[in-house]
């Protein structure tokens, strides 16, 4: 199987924030060149313990150690979206996500200085 065609089987994750009981979701858009990129959509609205980037790290570790075949994985790039529930706010898509920032990080296992 292609590596195209596995990433078009991925299908969202909701995570939940231990604290605040907050949801929030992610899903794997493709994995290129050793890049796992990522789409992380958080609620505007909502109060999380954790900040963004802590998040978006958070889901990028998660996803390079499940058995999704991402172990490969060097580095990660996450998009943030933001969803307002007001659906009139100018900037965004027609469903209301708006692209908040992009984090990405590199994988360090085993690199020795």
């Amino acid at each position: 199987m292609k590596r195209d065609e596995i990433n078009q089987q991925f299908i969202q994750v909701s995570k939940t924030d231990e604290k605040t009981g907050v949801q929030y979701h992610t899903r794997p858009l493709a994995f290129k060149n050793g890049v796992l990129y990522l789409e992380l959509t958080l609620s505007r609205n909502q109060k999380y313990e954790k900040s963004y980037r802590q998040m978006a790290i958070q889901s990028a570790v998660y996803y390079r150690k499940s058995n999704y075949g991402f172990e490969a994985a060097l580095a990660a790039k996450i998009s943030i979206y933001t969803r307002n529930d007001d659906a009139g706010v100018e900037l965004t898509d027609s469903t209301g996500h708006s692209l908040d920032s992009i984090v990405g990080i590199m994988f360090q296992d085993g690199i020795l200085n």
